[in-house]
């Protein structure tokens, strides 16, 4: 056991589209600011990250959830010019 706090999957999906909701404040994804692309791209790595982990720990139903959000957010995020 280490010292290092755990994060738990099963949270992370609950908050996954808070999160969503939270930074885009209802906006489309030609409205959003670079801060605030630049910030869901940090969180696009971080989820990326964790998906294999996600992927053992969080049941078929709730992983295809996890991926969609993710899906949702790098559309979210993308630049409007590419």
């Amino acid at each position: 056991m280490t010292d290092q706090p755990r994060l738990s999957y099963a949270t992370v999906l609950r908050n996954a589209e808070g999160l969503l909701q939270d930074m885009t404040c209802g906006r489309s994804a030609l409205e959003l600011d670079a801060e605030t692309r630049a910030m869901g791209r940090g969180v696009i790595a971080l989820f990326e990250a964790m998906s294999d982990e996600v992927g053992m720990a969080l049941d078929a139903a709730a992983c295809a959830a996890f991926r969609d959000n993710l899906a949702r957010l790098r559309e979210l995020v993308r630049d409007p010019a590419d």
